[in-house]
């Protein structure tokens, strides 16, 4: 009768640590994907600071028309705002024709998985 009494109490506590350890768990684990990130905080910066500045620019009452924010963008500036920043992440017409499309890429697939000598 008593070590009855006793595994219901001890079943009874195990459980209550075992969520008191899993609560701590996800909490934890909600707190530290912020710290994981390898890049510092101020390495966006220097470009959104160019890019603010162009912006402020355009603001001003005594902005620039358009043709001089072109002409000033024809070094290779994607836009007036942007610039030329982040200009090789961007998919151009050249690169998107280089690149097989998903429909030749499924085929390409399915041809090497039912002719696997070839």
């Amino acid at each position: 009768m008593l070590s009855n009494k006793f595994k219901k109490v001890f079943q009874i506590s195990a459980r209550v640590l075992l969520t008191a350890f899993i609560c701590c768990l996800f909490l934890v684990s909600n707190l530290l994907p912020a710290q994981a990130a390898d890049s510092s905080k101020t390495s966006g910066e220097a470009k959104l600071k160019g890019i603010q500045e162009r912006t402020e620019e355009i603001k001003r009452p005594t902005a620039p028309s358009m043709d001089e924010m072109i002409e000033k963008t024809k070094g290779g500036g994607i836009n007036e705002v942007q610039g030329t920043a982040e200009r090789e992440k961007m998919i151009s017409p050249e690169k998107a024709q280089q690149e097989s499309s998903p429909e030749e890429q499924t085929k390409g697939f399915l041809e090497k998985l039912t002719n696997p000598g070839k």
